[in-house]
């Protein structure tokens, strides 16, 4: 399962810098919306879901200062990139990153207070079993939000934003999610969705 970023991962000259800063500032605007609505605390213990090169990650550990920060990727290339990234909160202990996907996460009932992903979902295995397995580690009130921007290379094909956050709704609700909620914010092509849920 190749990583959202690893799209770009290689791209080489002036033409694949242009990219590699259009794409970082997109996903930076899309991080800074999903950290607003998880009203982050400082204590809170956090784990972000396929974290790319580690931007959302280092956000974070900023906000939650005496907290924790886990991440989880398929990726080995991002997730030396984030390690990089991120290596004064990891060798401080504030953070831990590691190799693997939401299918089976590597953490006991209940770590989390907060989780969340950004343009992941699409490429999970089985998102509703991903997410009740998201919702074993998180404790019971905790919350999550799961982010994810559609996309298409013909502009017809596009799927439509509520229908993406219907779905995604159907599959929190399936997976043990309570208090689910659908928010979009406008970007170009097509939108972005966010679906928030709490653990009863």
């Amino acid at each position: 399962m190749s990583s959202f970023w690893e799209r770009f991962e290689g791209s080489t000259g002036f033409l694949g810098l242009i990219a590699e800063v259009i794409v970082a500032r997109n996903q930076q605007a899309i991080n800074e919306w999903v950290i607003s609505l998880l009203d982050l605390q400082p204590k809170d213990r956090v784990l972000e879901i396929d974290f790319g090169p580690g931007y959302a990650l280092r956000m974070i550990s900023r906000i939650v200062k005496e907290g924790f920060v886990a991440g989880i990727t398929p990726s080995e290339p991002m997730w030396r990139h984030a390690g990089s990234r991120n290596s004064a909160a990891i060798r401080a202990g504030r953070m831990e990153l590691r190799v693997g996907t939401p299918h089976a996460l590597p953490y006991p009932d209940a770590s989390f207070d907060k989780a969340f992903s950004v343009n992941s979902i699409q490429l999970w295995l089985d998102p509703t079993f991903d997410l009740k397995e998201i919702e074993r580690v998180v404790k019971k009130g905790g919350v999550i939000a799961v982010t994810c921007q559609p996309q298409s290379f013909e502009r017809e094909n596009l799927p439509k934003l509520d229908q993406v956050g219907d779905d995604l709704a159907a599959r929190f609700r399936e997976a043990g999610w309570s208090e689910v909620k659908v928010l979009k914010k406008p970007a170009q092509p097509a939108g972005i969705v966010c679906v928030i849920g709490v653990k009863p």
